[in-house]
Formats: C-alpha cells, sequence, structure tokens
C-alpha cells in the first residue's frame, strides 16, 4: 500500500540533516531539494539510480517515491522540503549563501 510511505509536512520549510544514514523509500505532498555535503549517495528515484556525490543537488518532484542509500558513514546530506512555490526563492538563496543561510532561515 502506497500510503504507508507518504509523507504530508505541514511546515512551509522542512530542513533536515542526515549523517551516514538512510532515507528510506517514501513521498511526499511536497517539493524536495538534496544536497550531499560531503561524501556521496545512491539516489534511487522510481526505476531510475543516480549517484550524486559532494557539491551535488537532486531536485524531487512531488508525489515522487524516492530513497537516498549513503556511500558510507561520513556521507553528509541535507534535505529540504518546501511547497513548489517556495522551490525558486530556496534554490536562490542556497546559490547565493549556501546551506548556512537555508539553516538561518530555517530557525527564524
Amino acid at each position: 500500500m502506497i500510503s504507508q510511505y507518504i509523507e504530508n509536512p505541514t511546515e512551509a520549510l522542512k530542513l533536515q540533516k542526515v549523517v551516514g544514514m538512510r532515507i528510506t523509500p517514501h513521498l511526499h505532498t511536497s517539493a524536495e531539494l538534496i544536497y550531499v555535503e560531503d561524501g556521496s549517495a545512491q539516489l534511487i528515484m522510481g526505476s531510475l539510480e543516480y549517484t550524486i556525490q559532494s557539491g551535488d543537488f537532486a531536485y524531487i518532484m512531488p508525489s515522487t517515491l524516492h530513497t537516498v542509500i549513503p556511500n558510507s558513514y561520513q556521507t553528509s546530506i541535507f534535505t529540504v522540503n518546501c511547497k513548489t512555490d517556495l522551490i525558486e526563492n530556496v534554490m536562490k538563496k542556497f546559490v547565493k549563501y549556501g546551506i548556512k543561510q537555508l539553516v538561518k532561515l530555517k530557525k527564524n
């Protein structure tokens, strides 16, 4: 049953840092950005698999089943979930200021 994988965040912006942990298969109603801060991982979206590494971004469309499997226990990944109408602004802030600015935005 697909409903066991659905996340439906109520926050406009959800930021999470994951180090060395597998992100289990899930989907959500928001868009998701994945940023690899350090290391590498396998990103699986449906039947497609990608290797993402330090400095890489991945954009996950809403309602896309996906999982992230780190290639080591030191792999550091940030996930940012936000409503699709905010994605462009979030990306601009990230490109201009980096992950520290997104953390600051989240705290405010």
